[in-house]
């Protein structure tokens, strides 16, 4: 963070339903911040994982791949105080995002 500054705003990416034991890699505008051989939603709480990520405030583009069923989402998210962007997986393993 910048002497003097405010925090960087955490951008928390939640996986939500439909992971079951699926690699995970996430991406902010490019780089990797996040990797995990393993993700798998908890069914009593419909979450798998919380990755807060530090991002710089402003657009951020935010990549999801999923490497082993060859799937990836990407979004750019506005992020100006804390952010939340949520992932879910659909029967066919496709992700998709929602902010908020």
């Amino acid at each position: 963070a910048a002497t003097g500054g405010s925090p960087m705003p955490t951008l928390t990416v939640h996986l939500r339903e439909g992971f079951f034991h699926v690699p995970v890699v996430v991406l902010v505008n490019g780089q990797e911040r996040f990797r995990s051989d393993s993700v798998t939603t908890r069914m009593q709480i419909g979450l798998a994982k919380m990755v807060p990520l530090e991002v710089e405030a402003g657009k951020v583009e935010v990549e999801i791949m999923l490497p082993s069923l060859r799937q990836s989402v990407r979004d750019n998210v506005s992020v100006s105080a804390n952010a939340h962007l949520g992932v879910d997986l659909d029967d066919k393993g496709h992700p998709s995002l929602r902010a908020g």
